[in-house]
């Protein structure tokens, strides 16, 4: 049975103790890391993350706090899951939440009960992430779309909170730009063109054949290039059938 490995970040040696104590007891669980500040802990993070499944982050800290370590993980576009442990529950907390894509937090004194089972379903969402990462991942690259360029990580996170929000119906200036420009700080204009000009990119070198599958008769590749909402919606329904076979 493999373990999903934990790290926790937390500058309170008896919260630390506590889990550590805790989770010994628990087969699926093992804490493999931990650091008492966000500078110490990014370094560790830096250099271990392959064994690393879910972070337990406490949000104050002396150095440097968890804002320090979500902005890192969200700016390298890392896939580590997090769960917010705080003393005291922030005013924007809500805020922190859907800026970074956390789906928990917990205010001290924690229900270890109740964090053991949040740790199950992240895990879970995480297997499912790891997948749908790598199916995108695939397509952009088949569609000539270069992982270096802003509007590959827009065109990426719009399929995943697509996914979690579990929506086939939806208006990109509506439902997707404001959430991406909240999370990157960026006005909307800005992140529609960037998902243009990727769109255009993968047109003039992408696989035309791969694309003409994708597109269907749709779109004519040879005469015009797919609008974003168009782009968007042929690519979800792609990776959808994908994630069939």
């Amino acid at each position: 049975m493999q373990k999903i490995n934990i790290m926790i970040i937390d500058d309170d040696d008896m919260q630390v103790w506590i889990l550590k104590r805790y989770f010994k007891n628990v087969p699926e669980i093992q804490v493999v890391f931990s650091a008492t500040n966000g500078l110490d802990g990014l370094e560790l993070y830096n250099r271990e993350k392959i064994k690393i499944d879910i972070i337990l982050l406490d949000l104050v800290m002396p150095i440097k706090d968890g804002l320090f370590i979500l902005d890192h993980l969200d700016k390298n576009s890392l896939s580590t899951k997090v769960i917010l442990i705080t003393g005291t529950k922030p005013i924007n907390i809500h805020d922190i939440m859907l800026k970074y894509g956390i789906n928990y937090y917990f205010t001290k004194p924690i229900c270890l009960f109740e964090l053991k089972n949040r740790i199950f379903d992240l895990n879970s969402n995480l297997i499912k992430t790891r997948d749908l990462e790598n199916i995108i991942a695939r397509i952009l690259h088949e569609l000539g779309i270069p992982s270096n360029i802003i509007g590959y990580k827009y065109i990426k996170d719009t399929i995943k909170i697509l996914n979690e929000l579990n929506k086939e119906m939806f208006i990109l200036s509506k439902d997707i730009y404001p959430v991406l420009s909240q999370k990157y700080n960026k006005n909307i204009k800005s992140i529609e063109r960037a998902i243009r000009h990727a769109i255009e990119i993968g047109c003039n070198r992408g696989n035309i054949d791969y694309m003409e599958d994708i597109f269907g008769n749709s779109i004519d590749i040879d005469k015009s290039k797919p609008t974003n909402s168009e782009f968007v919606h042929a690519l979800q329904d792609k990776i959808y059938f994908s994630t069939l076979t």
